[in-house]
C-alpha cells in the first residue's frame, strides 16, 4: 500500500510523532519541515497538527509521482529520505 494512501486512511488530525514515525525521519526533522513551510500543517493552540488528507496529497505530490506507479512503502520511505535530504540541504 503506499503511504499516500495509508495516510488518507486516517480519521483524525495528526501529531508530530505520527508524522516521523510515518515518514521514517526524527521529529525533529517533522518540526524543521513544518518550520520552512516544506510540509503542510496548522496549529491547535500551540500543538503543531497535520490534515491526513493534506499530508496525503504532499506525499503523492513529493514522492509518489504517477512517474512512479508501482513504488511500494519500503520504496516510497527510500524516496522521501532522497528527497528530503535534498529539501535539507
Amino acid at each position: 500500500m503506499r503511504l499516500s494512501k495509508t495516510v488518507r486512511e486516517r480519521k483524525t488530525a495528526m501529531t508530530v510523532a505520527d508524522v516521523a514515525e510515518i515518514l521514517t525521519v526524527s521529529q525533529r526533522q517533522v518540526y524543521k519541515l513544518v518550520e520552512d513551510g516544506k510540509l503542510p500543517s496548522f496549529r491547535l493552540g500551540s500543538a503543531i497538527r497535520f490534515d491526513p488528507h493534506l499530508l496525503a496529497n504532499w506525499l503523492y505530490k513529493e514522492i509518489e509521482e504517477p512517474a512512479f506507479p508501482t513504488l511500494d512503502k519500503v520504496a516510497a520511505r527510500k524516496a522521501f529520505r532522497e528527497k528530503w535530504a535534498k529539501l535539507s540541504e
